[in-house]
C-alpha cells in the first residue's frame, strides 16, 4: 500500500500548514530550467529576491546545457579546451572530478559521448558499434583543470546533468541565506533542499507510481537535501525492452542491477546529486559499502520487487517513516 500527500513535482513535500504554524511571507515561484521542473517556496522573502534567483537558474543553462550551442560546456566538448572556462564550471567540473574518484567512475563527468548517443525523446537506441567507440573516450581522467584553463583529452566529452541540479540548489540555497530568508524549501526535479524547517517531510516517490504517490518519507528539519535518481524518471520501452536514461560509464547501457531508485539523504546537494547517480550504477551492496565509507550521508534504496532497503544511518517507523539517527 502507498501513502499520498501533497507533492512539490518529482518530491512530494508537505505543504507549511500541516508541519509548521503560519506561512506568513512565504513566496512561491514554480518553472522549468535545467531540462526539469522547479519550484522555490522561500518565507519572509520578496518577488525581487525569488526574481533573481530564477534569473541566477537560468543563467547556468548557458554553462551547463550540453546541446545548446552557445553554452560554455557545448564549446569545451566541441573544441577540447578551453582558456578562460567560468568560475562556476572549474568549480562544479573540479567537485565532479572529486566525487568520480570517490567513486571509482561510477559517476563520471565525460559519459558525455555516450549519452549523447542515446535520445530518450524519441525513444532511440544507439547502434553497439557507436556505442563502443563512444566508451573508449570515457574516463574522468581525461580531463586536465589548471586555472581557468581546461582540456579534455582522447576525445572526452563532459555531460554534468547528474550534478548540476544537486550544484544549482545548493548555491540557490546559499544565496538565499545570503540575502536573509531562513527558511526555504527547493525542489529541483528530484533534489529537494530543505533548510530552516523544524518538521517536515520529503517523500520519496513510488517508481512508476502516479504523481504524489509516495513508498516512504524522511524526516527532515534544519538543512537537509534528499537527492534520487530512479530508473522510472526517464524512459522508452521499444521491442519489449525497457531503457531508462541512468547510463553505466562502463557499458553505455541503462544500468540492470535490481534497483528502481536510490535516495541520498544528506547536507551537500552537489555531492548528494552525483552520488544518487553513483549509487545507482554501483547497485546496493556495493552502493551501501561505499557510503558507510561517507560521513553524513545516508540512502534508501527500492529494488525492483518494491523492497526497500536503507543504511544504517537511518531509522524506520515500519509506516512511511525514515528518521536520521542523531549519532548517523
Amino acid at each position: 500500500m502507498n501513502k499520498k500527500i501533497a507533492i512539490i513535482l518529482a518530491f512530494a513535500v508537505a505543504v507549511c500548514s500541516i508541519f509548521t504554524s503560519g506561512c506568513a511571507g512565504v513566496k512561491v515561484r514554480t518553472f522549468y530550467a535545467l531540462d526539469t521542473s522547479i519550484k522555490i517556496t522561500a518565507y519572509n522573502c520578496t518577488d525581487e529576491i525569488i526574481d533573481s534567483m530564477v534569473e541566477r537558474v537560468n543563467s547556468f543553462d548557458a554553462i551547463f546545457n550540453i546541446y545548446n550551442k552557445d553554452s560554455e560546456i557545448y564549446k569545451l566538448n566541441q573544441e577540447g579546451r578551453l582558456e578562460e572556462a567560468s568560475e562556476t564550471l572549474v568549480s562544479v567540473l573540479s567537485q565532479s572530478l572529486n566525487y568520480a574518484s570517490m567513486t571509482e567512475g561510477a559517476f563520471d563527468p565525460t559519459i558525455g559521448a555516450v549519452s549523447m548517443l542515446w535520445d530518450f525523446e524519441n525513444g532511440t537506441v544507439p547502434k553497439d558499434e557507436d556505442i563502443q567507440s563512444a566508451l573508449k573516450t570515457v574516463d574522468y581522467k581525461n580531463v586536465a583543470i589548471s586555472g581557468k584553463r581546461i582540456i579534455l583529452k582522447n576525445g572526452a566529452k563532459l555531460d554534468l546533468g547528474a550534478v548540476v541540479k544537486g550544484y544549482a540548489v545548493g548555491n540557490i540555497a546559499s544565496r538565499l541565506k545570503l540575502d536573509g530568508i531562513k527558511r526555504a524549501t527547493l525542489d529541483f526535479g528530484g533534489t529537494v533542499y530543505v533548510f530552516g524547517e523544524k518538521s517536515i517531510k520529503v517523500g520519496i516517490q513510488t517508481p512508476f507510481g502516479k504523481a504524489g504517490e509516495i513508498s516512504a518519507e524522511i524526516a527532515a528539519a534544519g538543512q537537509t537535501v534528499v537527492a534520487t535518481s530512479g530508473n522510472y524518471q526517464r524512459y522508452f520501452d521499444k521491442d519489449g525492452k525497457r531503457y531508462h536514461h541512468i547510463l553505466d560509464p562502463k557499458t553505455g547501457y541503462p544500468v540492470n542491477n535490481g534497483l528502481q531508485s536510490v535516495s541520498v539523504i544528506g547536507s551537500t546537494a552537489a555531492m548528494d546529486d552525483a552520488f544518487s547517480t553513483a549509487l545507482f550504477v554501483l547497485g546496493r551492496e556495493k552502493a551501501t559499502e561505499l557510503i558507510n565509507r561517507v560521513k553524513g550521508m545516508q540512502a534508501v534504496f527500492i529494488s525492483d520487487d518494491d523492497t526497500m532497503y536503507h543504511t544504517s544511518g537511518l531509522e524506520y517507523d515500519g509506516n512511511y517513516t525514515f528518521t536520521i539517527k542523531q549519532n548517523g
